[in-house]
């Protein structure tokens, strides 16, 4: 599955996320735009999804409602900080490509590292030297961006494209997002403008993510 054109871009105040889901990859926004062959249109037929301004401001908000507006701002800026803090951390997976893409989750293994190639498990993915309590911190932060941006998928996506994505993966037994410092479960917890957010009973995301920045590849 070839990588998807994504990133911060300076200049642009946009981000892209990215979570792979069996066969069908999401990219994600606001409102979405389906390129798909309209001849036989079923959901099987879509490939891309996209998703524009999560957790930016609508031109047209309530200036009376501050408080939401603080929100969506504090978001947008604490997710913001978990991808660029993971580009910075993690491991680059396409060095040969402009930007950065940093993975999280479950993985078939180092294809480079013959003994570790195709062994699922968690990814020990962090180039850089970090303490055990810092790892995860940030794979905590990691978790919860991803878990927000799937339940804000599962909210907004019609039902005929999620139940299929959902019940083949409980039908293949495919866990949920984890790591090798935050235990697999329900839940995650977010740090937001001073304020301590906890979801204990929320799904997690699927289990592999992709965090991008200023990344590009040719199709």
């Amino acid at each position: 599955m070839r990588p998807v054109d994504s990133g911060l871009y300076q200049g642009q105040n946009q981000f892209f996320f990215i979570v792979v889901v069996s066969l069908v990859i999401f990219q994600l926004f606001h409102s979405f735009y389906c390129f798909t062959d309209y001849k036989k249109f079923n959901w099987t037929c879509i490939e891309l999804v996209v998703y524009r301004n999560v957790a930016q401001t609508s031109p047209d908000w309530d200036a009376s409602s501050f408080d939401h507006l603080l929100d969506s701002v504090h978001f947008y800026d604490w997710i913001v900080g978990v991808i660029d803090y993971a580009c910075d951390v993690r491991r680059d997976q396409r060095p040969n490509h402009p930007g950065h893409m940093a993975q999280a989750g479950l993985t078939m293994g180092a294809r480079h590292i013959p003994k570790t190639a195709r062994r699922v498990g968690w990814g020990k993915s962090y180039s850089k030297k970090l303490s055990d309590e810092s790892k995860t911190v940030h794979d905590g932060d990691t978790i919860a961006a991803a878990g927000l941006l799937w339940s804000i998928i599962l909210t907004t996506m019609p039902t005929e494209v999620t139940k299929p994505v959902i019940r083949t993966l409980s039908d293949n037994k495919v866990p949920h997002m984890a790591s090798q410092y935050v235990l697999p479960g329900k839940g995650f917890h977010l740090e937001l403008g001073g304020r301590h957010i906890v979801f204990p009973d929320v799904n997690r995301s699927p289990p592999e993510i992709y965090l991008t920045r200023g990344y590009s590849a040719s199709a």
